[in-house]
């Protein structure tokens, strides 16, 4: 028989500290008034079973584009850019927006702003006209959310970036608006520039030449100021007889990709978010706001 005097927890390994043998305790225990002997009895062994490891965590992936969800509050490394191209068709759209009775002007070279560039052509915000970021407090807009004189062409955010060499994908999430409902003469775009296409000119990083690769190119608008002339193109994005805005797929975050880059993977390149349109006026007006960009290895 073995007895155990126990005055805690039982610890893997522990032998007996007293033999109980004819009746009585070798060595002789002394108890005093008011102490209480705990004995226990067992055969057998007693393991103590092993601990479950806790799961290993999954590695976040390694974002090869910096500051992709304007978390620090600023744009950098990010630089705002301007462009003089256009695509000739919708890219990528989600969802399908533009009637096939508008179709948008021949691809090549448009003017560049035809206004000086203005420091509100992109702007840090923690609002947008429906909400706040996608995540986080910040998020990047190109454009205004307002009716303002903006030269025509395509003005964004750019940045240079190597693309991870394996496997390579990038994701995003825009949210869009305005107050044209065709692709005619604006849209919401991301591409793909070769490195170096972008240089300063007039004080502004401006280029001249077409995209390698057009992502996406699409126009969602969301009419936030109920602006308008009457004129039909704005008719998704007008407020209707009952005093309701008739949304046309913008106003809301849409994830864009995975976009595969495979075709650059190791190479750098500048990535363009932006916004473009046909003309300068004070009558319609777009923007689009950009938020957790995503580059790496699958």
């Amino acid at each position: 028989w073995t007895a155990f005097l126990t005055s805690g927890t039982l610890v893997a390994g522990t032998t007996s500290r007293y033999t109980l043998s004819g009746g009585a305790f070798n060595p002789a225990i002394a108890l005093q008034e008011g102490e209480t002997l705990w004995l226990g009895l067992y055969t057998g062994t007693y393991s103590v079973p092993s601990p479950t490891p806790p799961p290993t965590p999954t590695p976040t992936p390694l974002n090869a584009l910096s500051n992709g969800d304007f978390e620090s509050g600023s744009l950098t490394p990010w630089y705002v850019c301007y462009a003089q191209h256009h695509q000739v068709a919708e890219v990528d759209p989600n969802p399908v927006n533009s009637p096939s009775a508008y179709t948008s002007p021949t691809p090549g070279p448009d003017t560049v702003p035809t206004t000086a560039p203005s420091p509100d052509d992109v702007t840090m915000q923690n609002q947008t006209p429906t909400g706040g970021a996608h995540t986080g407090s910040w998020a990047a807009e190109v454009g205004r959310s307002e009716v303002v004189l903006r030269g025509k062409g395509a003005v964004g955010i750019c940045q240079d970036v190597t693309v991870p060499a394996v496997s390579p994908e990038l994701t995003l999430f825009v949210l869009e608006g305005g107050n044209y409902a065709y692709y005619d003469a604006y849209d919401s775009e991301a591409d793909i520039f070769a490195y170096g296409s972008f240089t300063k000119t007039n004080g502004t990083m401006e280029s001249t030449t077409l995209p390698s690769a057009v992502l996406f190119s699409e126009n969602n608008c969301y009419n936030n100021l109920s602006a308008g002339t009457g004129n039909s193109a704005q008719a998704p994005c007008a407020i209707d007889g009952s005093g309701n805005p008739n949304l046309a797929h913008g106003g809301v975050w849409r994830e864009k990709g995975p976009y595969d880059l495979s075709a650059y993977a190791g190479t750098k390149v500048t990535l363009f978010l932006g916004i473009w349109n046909s003309s300068s006026s004070t009558t319609y007006y777009d923007y689009a706001y950009y938020d957790d960009m995503l580059l790496t290895s699958n």
